[in-house]
């Protein structure tokens, strides 16, 4: 049997229709997905980077946070001034109280320290503000837990700090000076709290 010119025409159009429809399509398909998922590959091992980042990078960003924190607000305690009572606290303080002076002291859970409280106790002349080694503000009225004191003196923390008594004024203050800065009559002495840094 001999196929005519047009049977054998009509016969490669359908095998190259065939061919085009089902075989170049899947082909396509085929490296269409190889491509995608080559591409994507770089994407995954990212992705994977990150994902097993997390935590360190929570945790940095929480303790950086912390410790930016902790550095940017480092505990200082202020010396005020009244008409006639120092108040020296690292919290707010009432009206008409001026500043006179600032400390740093050590950030919370440092190693060789010792807390300090704030103190207050009534007088005839008004409030009579103090600094106590002891929690219970040696029978006084503790107001706060002012901050936490260096033990020992090191570079970054040089500075003596004195409780002083003005016993004339009837007023407690803390000094970087031994003598206590020699008020008029005199102030005493109490000993040293500790050692701070400049604030």
């Amino acid at each position: 049997m001999t196929l005519t010119v047009p049977v054998v025409f009509i016969v490669l159009w359908l095998v190259l229709a065939y061919y085009e429809r089902f075989v170049v399509k899947r082909t396509t398909k085929v490296l269409l997905g190889i491509g995608i998922a080559a591409a994507m590959l770089p994407l995954t091992f990212a992705a994977g980077a990150s994902a097993a980042e997390p935590k360190a990078s929570t945790a940095c960003s929480a303790q950086g946070k912390s410790v930016a924190c902790k550095a940017a607000r480092r505990p200082v305690l202020s010396r005020y001034h009244s008409d006639r009572d120092h108040w020296v606290t690292s919290g707010p303080v009432a009206k008409g109280y001026r500043l006179e002076g600032r400390w740093g002291l050590a950030t919370p859970g440092t190693r060789d320290t010792k807390t300090l409280y704030g103190c207050v106790y009534g007088t005839p002349h008004g409030p009579d503000h103090f600094i106590s080694l002891q929690r219970n503000c040696e029978g006084k009225q503790r107001l706060r837990t002012e901050g936490q004191i260096y033990n020992r003196p090191s570079k970054a923390h040089p500075i003596a700090l004195y409780r002083c008594n003005w016993e004339r004024a009837v007023d407690h203050f803390v000094s970087s000076q031994s003598n206590c800065e020699n008020p008029p009559g005199g102030a005493k002495n109490e000993g040293r709290l500790g050692y701070v840094s400049r604030a």
